[in-house]
């Protein structure tokens, strides 16, 4: 994406974001009982570090929002064609036919790049028909602008101040998560800076959107922890791994062999999965309230 496009983007999570209060839970925090070495803390995005109105990205929850995206196509300068009657069952549909695609190719919990798929709507709707390429900036921004309007964010309580408790520690910082294109955009835009800038390690960040797989896919840990291991010499043991999502986040780094943290602090997102039987036996390594808690998992600067 160029400077320009990107640029543009960030302007527009700023604009378009506001405060979103946090909602209480029931739970509490609960420290680990024996503390290890800890080299590394990797976070979930949605739910963790950023507050979300639907818990999550809004592909995961597929909102029926069909009028929205007719204003916000026609917004873009698209005439729409025939009218179709129900455009977000059709971009329902689209996501499931390229998720059954690629299951039908072995991957277990698959990743769509939602400008292909508003690419290829776009195209099947427009009056006249638009290609697929069509303007690479219009398409992006129309994405931002349906996830801004049925997804509300906003960074959970000790964010970004949790990434210079980890630097000072010691820790390499990473992210593993189900993402768009527009994810890492929108971190930047709260941090006010480029991710690597605020101490995230580009090759410790593994976004779904561009695998093509979504958590819990045990590749995707895979893929952290032979990076961890190969460049830094980093062991699984070592890594706290910090999500809201007891299955596709605790359960699945404590898989892979990290220490598996829960985030709690949100009602909206805290998912706690007791009717999986994979987390009924999964216990974290700890649970928190607040981003800041983990300071006592560190080790002293």
């Amino acid at each position: 994406m160029r400077s320009e496009q990107r640029n543009a983007l960030t302007r527009l999570f700023r604009e378009r974001t506001q405060p979103l209060p946090q909602v209480p839970t029931p739970y509490s925090t609960t420290l680990a009982s024996v503390r290890h070495p800890i080299r590394a803390v990797v976070f979930d995005v949605y739910g963790t570090l950023i507050r979300s109105g639907v818990g999550d990205i809004s592909l995961d929850q597929c909102p029926d929002q069909d009028g929205l995206i007719r204003e916000l196509v026609e917004k873009s300068g698209v005439s729409l064609r025939h009218h179709p009657q129900d455009l977000a069952a059709e971009l329902q549909e689209e996501i499931k036919r390229n998720h059954q695609r690629a299951k039908g190719h072995g991957i277990p919990y698959p990743e769509v790049e939602i400008r292909e798929i508003w690419s290829t709507l776009m195209a099947r709707w427009s009056n006249p028909p638009l290609p697929l390429d069509w303007q690479s900036q219009r398409i992006a921004s129309l994405a931002v602008e349906y996830e801004l309007s049925v997804n509300p964010v906003w960074p959970n309580l000790g964010f970004p101040e949790i990434l210079t408790i980890c630097r000072e520690a010691g820790c390499r910082l990473g992210i593993v998560s189900n993402a768009q294109f527009y994810t890492p955009i929108m971190l930047e835009a709260f941090l006010e800076q480029p991710l690597e800038s605020a101490g995230f390690d580009p090759l410790l960040q593994i976004w779904s959107y561009q695998e093509g797989r979504g958590k819990p896919d045990p590749l995707l840990y895979e893929k952290l922890a032979l990076r961890l291991e190969d460049r830094y010499q980093i062991h699984r043991g070592e890594v706290l791994y910090v999500g809201n999502d007891m299955l596709k986040d605790v359960w699945a780094a404590t898989e892979a062999g990290f220490r598996g943290v829960w985030y709690a602090g949100d009602a909206r997102s805290a998912r706690k999965r007791d009717d999986d039987l994979r987390c009924q036996g999964v216990t974290p390594y700890a649970t928190i309230m607040e981003l800041t808690e983990l300071t006592e998992l560190l080790p002293c600067p």
